[in-house]
């Protein structure tokens, strides 16, 4: 009788604790990130890989990179940045398509927020960053917008007396 009990009541055990292996996984479906978080990410990532090709460019300059290295990373870098900015622009053109108040905000946010730049300036003809004392843009040729001081070869996009950097007295165009 003691056999037949503790049969029984290994059976149960073995049902209770066997029952859940036996059930067909569950597959829970995850809720869709939202639109607007997707953007925000895509807009940092974007941020970062143009910080990223601004820090190449200073490295560059500083003479820690070698001229390959640079023009292979910076041409990765500008290909990923092209791809987020493309991303970038489709995801806004749905926000546009349907607008939402939360996504608005978003995208307002994300417009507004300061972009550290580091001081570096950009093309104004194609938005390549320029290292400091680049007189020419690499990417399309265009001037720079200024000269440079002779002493130190600091840009000056305006005509002052004196370089701000070094105090080197500066002859512009206009006077003697």
């Amino acid at each position: 009788m003691e056999t037949l009990v503790a049969i029984l009541l290994a059976g149960l055990v073995i049902t209770y604790v066997g029952y859940p292996l036996l059930q067909p996984p569950r597959i829970e479906e995850e809720e869709p990130e939202p639109k607007e978080t997707r953007l925000g990410e895509v807009v940092a990532q974007k941020e970062s890989t143009l910080e990223a090709i601004a820090e190449l460019d200073f490295d560059h300059a500083m003479g820690n990179l070698s001229e390959t290295d640079y023009q292979e990373l910076r041409d990765r870098y500008r290909l990923k940045a092209l791809a987020l900015l493309k991303q970038e622009d489709e995801m806004v053109q749905e926000v546009v398509a349907k607008p939402n108040e939360v996504v608005e905000e978003t995208v307002v946010a994300g417009a507004a927020k300061p972009r550290k730049q580091g001081g570096l300036k950009h093309c104004s003809s194609c938005g390549t960053p320029l290292a400091t004392g680049d007189r020419f843009c690499a990417a399309c040729g265009n001037p720079s917008g200024g000269s440079g001081c002779p002493n130190c070869g600091t840009i000056v996009t305006f005509s002052p007396a004196f370089c701000a950097k070094c105090g080197q007295k500066l002859l512009a165009e206009g006077r003697k």
